[in-house]
C-alpha cells in the first residue's frame, strides 16, 4: 500500500550581513517556502543554522528560543501551506545554545527537535553544547529523524537512527556531505534528503542511489517518496520474488542494485503493505539477515571455543 511522502528541500545561501540580518534572512526564506508550496510538499527542510548565514556573527550571537522570530514566522509558514517545517537554527535553551534542527508539524505547532550531536571543534569553543542523542520523530506520513554537518563523519548518529527504524534522514547542512550521503542512506536502509546553501542538496533512496539534486538555477526541489517499502539481500530472498510476482504482480515492485546485491520492494497494493507481503512469504529484510549472520557466526566462535585443542601426533 503506497505510503507517499511529497518532500522538499530548499537549498538556501543566506543573505548579505548587514542591518536586520535576522528579518531579512526570515523574508527570504519564507518567500522560498511560499514557492515550494506550490509543489504540496508534506514536509519542507532547510540548510544548517539557515538565519545565520551570511551574517558574520559569532555562533552565540545569532542564537534564539524556540519562541523567537524565526520558529514563530516558519510556523506560521507551516500552518498557512499545511506542511511540517524543518527550522534549524542556533537555539538558546536555558543556559546552553545547541545547533538544532526544530520540527513543526501542519499546524505550526513544535514536534520536537533535533540537537547536533557532533559540533566542530569552532562551535564548540564558540559556546556550542553537543547534544546526546538522535531521536525518530513520528509524523502523519512516516518516521523521520536528522543529521546536521558534521555529525556525517560520526556514525553514533546514524546508527541510532538505523535502530529506531527512520524512514526518512534529513541532512541541514553546511557541507554537500559528498559520498556520504548514499552510505548512509544504503546501510540504514532508509531515504535520505539533504538541504544546503548553494546547490548539489541531493534525494538518496534507501539503495544509496541519488535520485534528485537542486541547482542554482533551481532552488527548491520536491520530490514524491514511497515510504511503504523495504530492502533485502538477494541471499534466499530472491527464490521467493517469483512467487510473490505470480500472485501480486505489479502490485509490488522490485529494484535491483546488482554489485551490492541488494533489491528494493516497493508497495502499491490497495490493501496489502510490503511488511504484508515479507510476513506471507517470509522475505527477510537485509536488517535482520545481517544480524542473524552475526548470531550464527558468534554462536560458531562461541562453540569453537570451548572444544578441547587438537593433540598434535
Amino acid at each position: 500500500m503506497a505510503r507517499l511522502a511529497r518532500v522538499c528541500s530548499i537549498s538556501y545561501g543566506g543573505v548579505p550581513a548587514g542591518a536586520d540580518h535576522n528579518q531579512r534572512a526570515i523574508d527570504t526564506v519564507c518567500g522560498l517556502i511560499d514557492d515550494a508550496a506550490r509543489d504540496k510538499p508534506d514536509i519542507v527542510v532547510l540548510p544548517e543554522v539557515f538565519n545565520y548565514l551570511g551574517s558574520g556573527a559569532k555562533y552565540t550571537e545569532k542564537a534564539e528560543r524556540a519562541s523567537g522570530p524565526c520558529v514563530t514566522a516558519l510556523g506560521k509558514k507551516a500552518k498557512e501551506h499545511h506542511t511540517y517545517v524543518v527550522c534549524p537554527i542556533f537555539e538558546r535553551r536555558g543556559s546552553h545554545t545547541y545547533n538544532s534542527a526544530i520540527l513543526l508539524d501542519r499546524k505550526g505547532q513544535l514536534v520536537g527537535r533535533y540537537h547536533k550531536m557532533f559540533p566542530t571543534i569552532g562551535e564548540i569553543e564558540q559556546g556550542i553544547t553537543p547534544g546526546k542523542r538522535s531521536p525518530v520523530f513520528d509524523t502523519d506520513f512516516g518516521k523521520v529523524g536528522f543529521a546536521i554537518c558534521f555529525d556525517l563523519n560520526f556514525r553514533p548518529v546514524g546508527d541510532d537512527l538505523g535502530r529506531q527504524d527512520a524512514d526518512l534522514i534529513l541532512f541541514c547542512s553546511m557541507y554537500r556531505g559528498g559520498p556520504q550521503c548514499g552510505i548512509w542512506a544504503h546501510d540504514y536502509s532508509c531515504y535520505f534528503v539533504s538541504a544546503t546553501p548553494g546547490e548539489l542538496s541531493v534525494f538518496v533512496d534507501p539503495l544509496g542511489r541519488e535520485f534528485a539534486r537542486s541547482w542554482n538555477y533551481c532552488r527548491t526541489v520536491t520530490r514524491t517518496l514511497n515510504l511503504d517499502y523495504a530492502v533485502c539481500h538477494i541471499d534466499h530472498n530472491h527464490l521467493l520474488i517469483p512467487k510473490v510476482r505470480a500472485k501480486y504482480g505489479d502490485a509490488f515492485a522490485f529494484e535491483f542494485e546488482s554489485p551490492q546485491a541488494d533489491f528494493l520492494i516497493l508497495g502499491n497494493h490497495p490493501r496489502k503493505t510490503v511488511a504484508d507481503i515479507i510476513r506471507e512469504f517470509k522475505l527477510e529484510p537485509r536488517k535482520a539477515y545481517l544480524a542473524r549472520a552475526t548470531r550464527v557466526r558468534d554462536r560458531t566462535l562461541a562453540k569453537a571455543s570451548r572444544r578441547p585443542p587438537r593433540r598434535l601426533a
